[in-house]
């Protein structure tokens, strides 16, 4: 490496980085040869290939140019498309377009920026890259959820950096804050809710009587949900994020697919009712904890107490709660949205190009996660129910304990009563709904519940 000046003409000396001073007459022009990307005078350039140039790409696209932040060129060489003669936004036009992938890591760009979604042709791409030792950023949560081990094995086989910021909560950037840190991201359990279309809906039906599919139809309008919306009613969109978060933070390496996971679909007024009356909201969760060496997750609608921190996050608002062994850590913020995903990808390119991104060598073991035990809320529906002790005291000769009751509804001939249980499994709580529905004739639906102080 060359060595580096620092002119100071006002006292007519110059440092040596090495140590000391030597004076120099005033006005001295001093001229040294150095390292192309320590010019102060011009932005250095990151040249990057842009892999898709939908609706993120093109927002990455647009915002590539000097920053004054951080004396920054972010230069698009090309950009992978399905279709050259598509109208495209007048704001990337001039950007080269290509429909050969492999003809853009042929330009030997900084970073690679993966954008395309989906998990082919985005792994090969990405691994040739990082085979080649170029930089890659990526967004692209399902290709981290299910490839990312091989993935980083790679990047830390070649030591090329593979950033993924904004494939999890674009518009909350902090998994970097936790990359040097490994007593902070040593954590005991996460809580959060990481998809901004299903907590739209939940928020916008609880407010508007409980329809969900209106309040579907007003987030497609306002453009927070797909036309197909499988994805994100369903929780796999959020199953995905979570296996990611789950292998940043030491969980293990887990399959989305293998994660109990329930969607919002089968959701309504009712359950929106009695969660109010039981002192809470209905969230659209993801959970992982550690339980000595097994780890227990779990995706789906949840109910919240008031007083807990995710209760108030409403809309496309996401957050996560962390905790280790200092308390708990909340970060919130915007979900995603091109302009929040573009402004952590291109913070993303700007670390992995001045090498100053933290390289994650540990191997990561692959893990199978449990239902965990957690609290529960249930809703009994019957004709005619029996008395609430009758049927505290049937569901406690199974196992599973009321912590509280709501107040019996009628609607139409028909009783509804909503409890909250202490904490018991899964197949302990359908076992104990089961024997109730035989004996009773009851209607017994389960939702997840979680307490104010961390129990579930």
């Amino acid at each position: 490496m060359s060595r580096r000046w620092c002119v100071l003409p006002r006292r007519g000396v110059v440092a040596d980085p090495r140590g000391g001073w030597e004076a120099i007459p005033m006005g001295t022009t001093l001229f040294e040869s150095v390292e192309r990307r320590a010019i102060a005078a011009e932005p250095a350039a990151i040249d990057v290939a842009l892999l898709g140039l939908g609706t993120v790409g093109t927002e990455v696209a647009a915002r590539s140019r000097a920053d004054e932040a951080t004396n920054q060129l972010i230069r698009v060489v090309g950009a992978l498309v399905r279709n050259r003669d598509r109208p495209r936004d007048a704001r990337v036009a001039g950007t080269p377009l290509t429909s050969d992938g492999l003809s853009l890591l042929d330009r030997s760009p900084d970073v690679v920026v993966e954008v395309l979604g989906g998990l082919e042709p985005a792994r090969t791409l990405v691994r040739t890259a990082l085979e080649r030792g170029i930089a890659v950023v990526t967004a692209n949560k399902s290709l981290m959820a299910v490839h990312g081990d091989e993935l980083l094995r790679i990047a830390s086989e070649t030591g090329a950096p593979l950033l993924y910021e904004a494939a999890v909560l674009a518009g909350v950037p902090f998994l970097g804050a936790f990359a040097r840190r490994p007593r902070a991201a040593a954590l005991s359990s996460m809580t959060g809710i990481v998809n901004g279309t299903s907590n739209f809906i939940l928020t916008a039906a609880q407010k508007g009587g409980g329809d969900c599919a209106t309040a579907l139809a007003e987030a497609q309008r306002l453009g927070f949900a797909e036309p197909d919306p499988g994805a994100d009613v369903k929780g796999i969109d959020a199953a995905e994020k979570l296996a990611v978060l789950a292998r940043h933070f030491g969980f293990g390496s887990i399959h989305p697919a293998a994660i109990e996971t329930r969607g919002i679909d089968a959701l309504d007024h009712l359950d929106f009712f009695l969660a109010a009356d039981l002192g809470g909201t209905v969230k659209p969760l993801v959970h992982a904890e550690r339980s000595g060496d097994s780890i227990g997750a779990f995706v789906g609608p949840a109910f919240v107490p008031w007083p807990h921190k995710l209760s108030r996050i409403d809309g496309v608002e996401n957050a996560v709660v962390l905790r280790n062994t200092t308390g708990e850590l909340l970060f919130s913020g915007p979900g995603a949205g091109p302009a929040a995903t573009a402004t952590t990808i291109l913070d993303d390119v700007v670390e992995a190009a001045e090498g100053t991104a933290h390289k994650r060598d540990e191997a990561v073991r692959s893990v199978r996660p449990q239902a965990p035990a957690t609290s529960w809320m249930l809703r009994v529906g019957a004709a005619g129910l029996p008395p609430a002790d009758e049927m505290a005291d049937l569901l406690g000769s199974h196992g599973v304990w009321l912590r509280r009751t709501s107040l019996l509804h009628t609607r139409d001939g028909r009783q509804t009563i909503g409890a909250l249980t202490y904490s018991c499994s899964r197949e302990r709580v359908e076992r104990a709904a089961g024997v109730l529905h035989a004996a009773a004739g009851a209607e017994v639906r389960v939702m997840r519940a979680i307490e104010v102080d961390g129990r579930r």
